[in-house]
């Protein structure tokens, strides 16, 4: 569990560390990345792990973005 949010954090950082995105004749964005990680346990189900994660996912969007909560 730890190995993967060292490399989650890794990503996050390298993409909040990309200066910035073109998207139009002189107009450009910062982007940054959320994400909800989680550990599947034994004999769960692909969807139950999916929803934690999802859940996950949007604590770390209501709780400021640019961030990874772990369920």
């Amino acid at each position: 569990k730890e190995e993967a949010w060292i490399v989650a954090e890794r990503v996050r950082l390298a993409i909040q560390d990309t200066t910035e995105v073109a998207i139009g004749e002189g107009s450009s964005i910062r982007i940054t990345v959320s994400m909800g990680l989680v550990a599947v346990s034994a004999g769960e189900t692909f969807q139950d792990a999916l929803s934690r994660a999802d859940s996950a996912l949007y604590k770390a969007k209501e709780s400021g973005r640019n961030r990874i909560v772990v369920n």
